[in-house]
């Protein structure tokens, strides 16, 4: 997939996910974004640094870092930014793992072969 394209998914999925999970309250749509920018860059980074590892264990280790940084990354931005306000650790927990979950979809719809290669 292009990787503009999948940026640009990645940055919608994450800001649609701010904007409707009950326990993350964002004042201003922007906000969103402001956090969906960061946590989309640093998945695009870690995916390629994962994928290169020959361990079949990798994928489980990968999605295990990756739910682990998006975790921290929204609860850091919700401790810092005014517009953004996360209510606890365990629902920044849930958002990386719905995140993750719908990150995996999107990549079957638009790249079948993707997760038959890494494994």
């Amino acid at each position: 997939m292009d990787i503009l394209l999948k940026f640009s998914l990645s940055v919608l999925v994450i800001a649609g996910l701010l904007l409707l999970m009950p326990g993350i309250k964002t004042t201003k749509a922007y906000c969103a974004f402001v956090v969906a920018i960061p946590i989309s860059i640093l998945n695009m980074l870690i995916a390629p640094t994962f994928g290169l590892c020959e361990i079949p264990i990798s994928a489980l280790y990968f999605g295990l870092v990756i739910v682990a940084l998006d975790t921290l990354l929204l609860w850091f931005f919700g401790m810092i930014l005014k517009g953004i306000k996360v209510d606890g650790f365990g629902w920044a927990f849930v958002f990386a793992i719905i995140l993750s979950f719908i990150i995996y979809l999107v990549e079957l719809v638009f790249e079948p072969g993707y997760f038959q290669i890494m494994s």
